[in-house]
């Protein structure tokens, strides 16, 4: 079964879908799908990513409250390589809780407080190892940085990031900065996703910190 959101954009490797059009319209209220088949078990190979492949990211709010909706979103999407959650609200307390998702590997860091948890599925078709950072992000800012291995194209370093409404905007930046700087330095490709509580409408006196930092890259 062929299926393609109105509410979704199809993007290029290097482009990341708007949180926005996915929740509820795509994940709560139109996703409606018939299973006539199991899916079948993916095997991995060299990074090879075609023109087409999605990488997403969504702040769901709680993963136990959509869990459903977002698992029927995820599987029938085949170029889909990797889908972030944030603030999944996940923690000590619901470990027995299995979120994994058939085909995908699952890559989880819980909260330490009342809100946060960070989720990463990648598709099995992908091997991958921890990225090992040296830079420290102000507290309470969450990430996840994993190296998606290739043979034949540059390895990519997919790194997803909350930063907390709290969290002061400047330190955050130099952080985000440094951490590019470091895959830059690495000969490595780099793409970010995540929920950085940034206002980049225009007239927002935030805009120009983030931007002037992606800009750079």
């Amino acid at each position: 079964m062929n299926w393609t959101c109105g509410d979704c954009i199809v993007v290029n490797t290097t482009e990341i879908i708007n949180p926005l059009s996915l929740l509820p319209n795509c994940l709560v209220e139109e996703l409606e799908y018939e299973y006539e088949t199991p899916v079948a078990p993916l095997e991995p190979h060299p990074l090879v990513l075609k023109k087409g492949s999605g990488f997403i990211c969504i702040n769901i709010n709680s993963i136990t409250k959509y869990f459903d909706e977002f698992q029927h979103f995820l599987l029938p999407n085949t170029n889909i390589v990797a889908m972030g959650v944030v603030e999944s609200k996940l923690s000590e307390t619901s470990k027995l809780q299995n979120f994994e998702i058939e085909n995908y590997h699952m890559i989880r860091k819980d909260r330490e407080r009342m809100g946060g948890g960070l989720l990463l599925y990648l598709s099995c078709c992908y091997s991958f190892t921890e990225f090992q950072s040296s830079v420290i992000f102000p507290h309470e800012t969450e990430l996840i940085s994993i190296k998606i291995q290739g043979k034949t194209s540059k390895p990519i370093i997919l790194s997803i990031i909350y930063k907390p409404p709290h969290v002061k905007i400047p330190p955050f930046i130099t952080a985000l900065t440094e951490l590019l700087t470091e895959i830059n330095l690495s000969g490595y490709e780099s793409i970010l996703m995540g929920d950085f509580n940034i206002d980049i409408l225009p007239g927002s006196p935030e805009r120009h910190l983030i931007l002037d930092a992606m800009n750079e890259f």
